[in-house]
């Protein structure tokens, strides 16, 4: 797969997202070689850690933004026709229409298309690039009174040293959305669902019972009850 200057960075757009099967006509794929100089921004809403230094990538369920940019064309009343796995987002060519915005389909990628027209109605450009999308993942981490939340990942096992501990999940890449959702999350003590009383509902504390010793399995499933586009699990065992 040839990606050319793929920059991915995170930008909220508070604009309409037109879903796939709003995408009209299908557009043939080009036989033509792509013309230089033209590049794709993807910028993508999907949620990540606030102390996660790298930039969002598109996953699926989230918005992402598409921007053409080229050094050696001049964009002045330029048409853009752009299409989504070869389906169309306009019949006809738009002027100045220099981005688009879509939701991601439930693929492992999205083949974004792009032809750009002069005022005579023109091909001048034309590019194709096949985007990946990344795979959401769910980590652990242990929440500390003195020093907040840890930044060492839980794997597998993780053993309490006090008489109760509280645990952060920390989801990568993942539809912003499904947090504003309480029932889009549950904790599970032994695969049995628990009430989380917590004002953060990505946090659990569990508190020891009694002096005996023994393990517990932790787990958090994150599900979108909407569209069913995005389910995530993941969890630990935690020795005391």
């Amino acid at each position: 797969m040839s990606m050319r200057n793929l920059l991915v960075s995170i930008s909220f757009v508070a604009l309409g997202v037109l879903p796939l099967h709003a995408y009209a006509q299908i557009a043939p794929l080009s036989t033509a070689a792509a013309v230089p100089g033209i590049d794709f921004i993807v910028e993508s809403d999907s949620y990540v850690p606030g102390f996660y230094s790298a930039r969002a990538e598109p996953t699926i369920g989230s918005r992402a933004r598409v921007i053409a940019t080229s050094q050696d064309l001049l964009l002045d009343n330029v048409y853009y026709q752009w299409s989504i796995d070869g389906r169309l987002s306009d019949q006809e060519p738009v002027l100045h229409k220099q981005s688009i915005i879509f939701t991601i389909p439930r693929d492992r990628e999205v083949q974004i298309g792009l032809r750009m027209f002069d005022e005579h109605n023109n091909v001048i450009a034309e590019q194709y690039e096949n985007i990946p999308i990344r795979e959401s993942e769910l980590v652990f981490y242990e929440v500390n009174p003195l020093r907040g939340n840890g930044r060492t990942a839980i794997v597998d096992t993780h053993i309490l040293t006090g008489e109760e501990v509280t645990f952060k999940a920390e989801p990568f890449f993942i539809n912003k959305n499904l947090l504003t959702i309480p029932e889009a999350l549950q904790w599970s003590l032994e695969g049995t669902v628990v009430e989380n009383t917590s004002s953060d509902p990505l946090t659990l504390t569990v508190i020891r019972d009694g002096e005996d010793s023994g393990t517990t399995k932790v787990g958090l499933v994150l599900r979108d009850f909407v569209s069913y586009a995005q389910k995530l699990t993941g969890e630990f065992t935690f020795n005391y």
